[in-house]
């Protein structure tokens, strides 16, 4: 039953963020914004993670069938990522890159703040 639970929250919060990626025109697709109400869900403690942790840990148990579509995308439309992979792989290097940078000033800054708040 706490399968089931969790599922429908879940799929809830999916569902709403959904719902909200149409009102709300921020640009961001309704899955972010359904991580979103379910991270202040219980960040707030209005949701607990018992309540999703047996769902959530179906998903990830299950995590390498979720890329089964995005592999039969890249068979499907090979002939067109083969015509511009050369920007693919620019964009690609490139959010590495950011990626990589914003991670390493996130760290460098938390670490000072827990200098100065330290001592």
């Amino acid at each position: 039953m706490k399968l089931i639970k969790g599922m429908v929250i879940l799929f809830g919060c999916l569902f709403a963020g959904d719902i909200l990626s149409h009102y709300v025109p921020v640009g961001l697709p309704g899955n972010i914004f359904g991580m979103i109400i379910l991270f202040v869900l219980l960040a707030s403690g209005a949701l607990k993670l018992d309540d999703v942790n047996e769902a959530g840990s179906l998903f990830l148990d299950n995590l390498v069938l979720l890329f089964v579509p995005l592999g039969v995308g890249i068979m499907r439309y090979f002939g067109l990522l083969s015509q511009q992979i050369l920007q693919l792989i620019v964009i690609g290097f490139a959010g590495y890159l950011i990626s990589f940078a914003l991670s390493g000033k996130v760290i460098d800054l938390l670490t000072k703040y827990k200098k100065n708040n330290a001592g």
